[in-house]
């Protein structure tokens, strides 16, 4: 008996774990871990992710494109300033 507790909450942690990982409810995780163990577990690691990487690494590579461009002076000019010009 006290093993098979071990067992769920080891499982209810791994499932909480896994959801998280995929942007999940972590209680669900927990609990589908804790009643259902290893079939909990699955269930989980079955469930589409709510996270899309593709997008995150897009925003990433971005975020280091603006870095590169960081030090290199830009004077930005109003449209007021613009239009004085050219007329």
């Amino acid at each position: 008996m006290f093993a098979y507790l071990l067992l769920s909450i080891a499982t209810a942690l791994i499932g909480r774990y896994v959801s998280k990982e995929k942007g999940k409810n972590t209680t669900l995780g927990f609990l589908l871990g804790f009643f259902f163990n290893l079939m909990g577990v699955l269930v989980v690691a079955m469930m589409p992710s709510k996270i899309d990487y593709n997008n995150s690494l897009s925003f990433k590579k971005n975020k280091l494109q603006e870095n590169t461009n960081k030090y290199t002076p830009v004077r930005k000019y109003p449209k007021e300033e613009i239009q004085k010009a050219i007329f």
